[in-house]
């Protein structure tokens, strides 16, 4: 009886720094992309400046189609885990 509460307990532990460590990565991916998107609209914001609008144009809609793609297959993802 001793063995299985401990069993138990055990699992819950494992359970519970899952889900911790999984936040914690989470957290740090959208702290990486957002510095990533920063960085890429200020690389935009200087291409402008320095009259290249074809640089400018090609890089700042790859970030926002990154970002935009990021949200919407990070959102099906977790709609995909709730069905199940």
């Amino acid at each position: 009886m001793r063995f299985t509460e401990t069993e138990a307990d055990h699992r819950r532990e494992l359970e519970r720094r899952k889900v911790e460590l999984t936040a914690i990565q989470v957290r740090r991916g959208q702290i990486f992309g957002l510095i990533f998107g920063v960085a890429a609209l200020i690389v935009v914001g200087i291409a402008v400046v320095y009259n290249s609008p074809w640089v400018a144009g090609i890089l700042g809609s790859g970030t926002i189609l990154g970002v935009v793609t990021a949200f919407v297959l990070g959102r099906r993802e977790a709609v995909a885990k709730k069905v199940q």
